[in-house]
């Protein structure tokens, strides 16, 4: 999805007629990403940030009324921890480069850019040949993507780059990889490097199958069938490819998509889910009504020992704690929490006043982002995490902390 996404943004962007073409196919994706089956993702899996902050960017280049409450949930994350807590360079500049498209900018995104823009390797220094695999040109074609804010600009590179990235595509051409070739020419359009690329185009459209899929190798055209997952991603590197050189080209851009038939989705609780949920349930119904003042010492005692039990990193802490939090973790740092004991765990600690205040408002702050997006598309009574949310933040304890 996020692959998909990716590449329909980037052709609409170069041919805005085309938009009407790629909306049918993105309706049942939008329910998706707008739905709290997929916050719920989120929540549960805040380290594969790059993956759904992606998705929730591009949904929004496509659907501009869910960008601001889609921005909002974004912010709520520990950005600048997840930015650093990348081990690549192109990692990182892949992270900061979602947080610029979402509106999620800060000091960490800014430190990952800049300093791509200054001491990257491949800016400073030519490469052999020999040191080129399929790994060297990856990382060659997505610095170029990112450092060139998609073709925004090419004040960051270097003749030493623009060597080496000749090498990169001198390289995937030899071996006959058509997705590593499509790649080289939007690296190459994006940098503005000055080559022509109507040999390389030849060769993405000359491995085009009837049914309009490109195949990666030479050897797999002589299938009479390959996989889907197979021919993905080159086929969606290449309609990118092919989109940048007819946009640098003035060539207009036409693409007649069938229509599809999206099938509607419901999403369904596993028994452990549902045993979360009654749980947490329970607990929401007997605060129901209760103000802070109104809870005993012994039941605020109660409460925080019972918060102390469940265990597990979240992202919602503030700097300070969640820090502290990822310190006393190590060498083995809990799974994230489930969201019905992450507002189980956040609620007792409200009821024994032991919460962050900073750490409290993080989370209901990301909370309310949630039901600010959802409410544009409602699910009625399949909706049972949008009511958990709802019967959640209503709750007069919960209210008194978030004011």
């Amino acid at each position: 999805m996020a692959e998909h996404l990716g590449v329909f943004r980037e052709v609409v962007r170069r041919h805005p007629g085309a938009r009407p073409a790629v909306l049918p196919h993105l309706h049942e994706l939008q329910r998706f990403v707008t739905s709290p089956l997929f916050y719920y993702f989120c929540l549960r899996n805040p380290r594969r940030f790059r993956l759904w902050g992606s998705l929730l960017s591009d949904a929004a280049f496509f659907f501009e009324d869910l960008a601001r409450s889609q921005s909002r949930f974004i912010s709520s994350f520990p950005v600048e921890e997840l930015i650093e807590g990348e081990a690549s360079e192109v990692s990182r500049l892949d992270a900061a480069d979602i947080c610029a498209r979402s509106s999620a900018w800060n000091d960490a995104a800014e430190r990952a850019l800049r300093a791509a823009d200054t001491g990257n390797s491949l800016l400073t220094r030519s490469y052999s040949v020999e040191r080129f695999d399929t790994s060297f040109v990856y990382y060659t074609t997505h610095f170029t993507f990112y450092a060139s804010r998609w073709g925004a600009t090419s004040e960051p590179f270097t003749r030493p780059f623009y060597h080496n990235l000749g090498l990169a595509t001198q390289w995937s051409r030899a071996i006959g990889d058509a997705d590593l070739v499509s790649e080289c020419i939007v690296a190459l359009l994006h940098s503005g490097s000055g080559a022509d690329c109507g040999d390389l185009i030849d060769i993405v459209l000359g491995r085009q199958a009837a049914n309009g899929a490109i195949v990666r190798e030479p050897s797999m055209e002589a299938r009479k069938t390959s996989d889907y997952e197979q021919l993905r991603h080159t086929t969606l590197v290449g309609l990118w490819a092919i989109s940048e050189y007819a946009y640098a080209n003035g060539i207009e851009l036409s693409i007649a998509l069938p229509d599809i038939l999206g099938a509607s989705y419901s999403p369904e609780l596993s028994r452990s889910d549902k045993e979360e949920l009654q749980w947490l349930t329970g607990l929401l119904s007997n605060y129901s009504g209760v103000n802070a003042d109104e809870v005993s010492a012994q039941e605020r005692t109660s409460a925080y020992r019972l918060a102390q039990q469940i265990s597990g990193l979240r992202p919602f802490r503030c700097s300070e704690h969640y820090l502290k939090e990822l310190e006393d973790s190590l060498p083995n740092i809990p799974s994230e929490l489930s969201l019905p004991k992450l507002l189980a765990k956040t609620l007792l600690e409200m009821v024994g006043q032991s919460s962050c205040h900073a750490c409290s408002n993080n989370l209901l702050h990301a909370l309310h982002g949630v039901c600010g997006a959802t409410r544009l598309q409602p699910w009625g009574d399949r909706d049972w995490l949008r009511q958990l949310l709802d019967d959640f933040l209503r709750l007069p304890i919960v209210r008194q902390r978030a004011g």
